[in-house]
Order: structure tokens, then sequence, then C-alpha cells
């Protein structure tokens, strides 16, 4: 058995094997789990992955990403988008907090038109590393609390806890920073753009240079999007 708790979104791809993110999955877990035999297992590149990440964290790490970095003293929120390649690198065993990660699809029966990445916390001008009070740090242990009793709870509906969750730490995150600017209402061209970029980079990295792309043709998108090959030219 792993030790590694995220091990299925970590995990190298294979020729032939589709990446996690097309599955629409969710996984949550304590930061101290993840402390557990750190010292044993590989340290964490710098690269994109093909998962969304909210953090909540508590203890002295370094965020890192491609253009720059920041230093977490104590408290922390911190939004990953799947764009962007990222580094966390702690300074201690001292951590404590929780991690959930999330892919695209499982928020589609929720989202509507929004895309992750309008969302000020996940856009290009959002802060790498939002603080918190305290007060605000058990307000937001409180949530993946939940999502933790939830994910073992065998509801009839509990995916739809877990996306209602989820938002609710999105929201939150944002409600930390009123200065981001508000997202635009979405509109049809909008959203048809949105969803034909969405299909185009769910095609890469390439898992093998033999690997063929699945999407060629303005009808393969259209059959994505369950629209008209016409609409997407």
């Amino acid at each position: 058995m792993s030790t590694n708790p995220f091990a299925e979104f970590y995990a190298p791809a294979t020729p032939g094997s589709k990446p996690p993110r097309l599955a629409g999955h969710f996984k949550v877990v304590r930061v101290a789990d993840l402390m557990v035999n750190r010292e044993s297992r590989p340290a964490m590149g710098f690269d994109r992955r093909p998962f969304y990440k909210i953090s909540l964290m508590r203890g002295r790490s370094r965020v890192e990403y491609a253009d720059r970095e920041a230093e977490v003293e104590g408290l922390g929120l911190w939004f990953v988008t799947s764009r962007m390649p990222y580094r966390w690198q702690p300074h201690d065993a001292d951590q404590a907090g929780y991690v959930c990660l999330f892919t695209d699809e499982f928020l589609l029966p929720v989202k509507g038109g929004i895309v992750l990445e309008e969302l000020p916390v996940f856009g290009p001008a959002g802060c790498p590393v939002l603080a918190v009070s305290e007060a605000e740090y058990t307000t937001l242990a409180a949530i993946f609390e939940k999502m933790l009793a939830e994910t073992g709870s065998g509801y009839a509906y509990s995916q739809e806890l877990l996306r209602a969750y989820l938002l609710e730490l999105i929201y939150y995150g944002q409600k930390l920073r009123p200065d981001l600017a508000p997202l635009p209402a979405p509109t049809a061209a909008g959203r048809l753009a949105a969803q034909f970029t969405e299909l185009l980079e769910r095609q890469f990295p390439l898992a093998a240079p033999r690997q063929q792309l699945a999407l060629r043709t303005a009808r393969d998108y259209a059959s994505g999007n369950c629209r008209s090959s016409s609409s997407v030219n």
C-alpha cells in the first residue's frame, strides 16, 4: 500500500492511459498524513499537475511558482491552478492543515459557465498564499473536516455535498481578498470558447511520443461540446 495519500494523482502517465482529470476526481487529506515518511519519498518536482489544489496551511514553508515565491510563516490558504507549475517546500516536519485536490470535471455539474481560471483566487492576479487569522483558520478547518467525514460516509448524495463544500472554500477564499476583480458574467460565446480551450488542453501533455491526439478536426471538437461543427469553425 502506498504511503502517499495522493499517489493516484502524482503517478506518472503511461502510454494509452488517461490523465486523472478526465474522470472527475476529488481527494482530501490532512497535511499531517502527507508528512508521514516524507523523507523516504522523492522531493516534490517543479511541474504542472492535472488538477486544482486548495491547501489550508499551518507551519513554516515556501511555495514556489515559475515567476515568484512566498514564504509561509504561520497560517495560510493556498489556491493552485492546474495550468501553473508549482512546488511546496516545508522547512520542517512541524506542518498541519489540509489539502484537497480536484479536477475541473468534478465541478462540472454545479459550476455552470464559470471557468475556474477566471475566478480571481485562481487567476494570475491572485496571491500565491492568502493570509488567514486564527478564527478564519478554524472556520476553514471545519469545512475540510466535513469533507473528510463525507468522503467515507456512503451517503447517496455525498458527491453533491462535497461539491458544495468545495465551492464554499473557493468563495470563502475570494471573500478574504475583496480587492481582487469580480468575476464577469459568462456569455454564450465565452462559454463556448472556454469549452473549446478546455478540450484542447486536455490532450496535453502526451503520455508517449507515439500517442496521437484524440481531437483533430472541428467535428471532433463539436462532438465533445455537443455542438455543430459550424459553430466551432
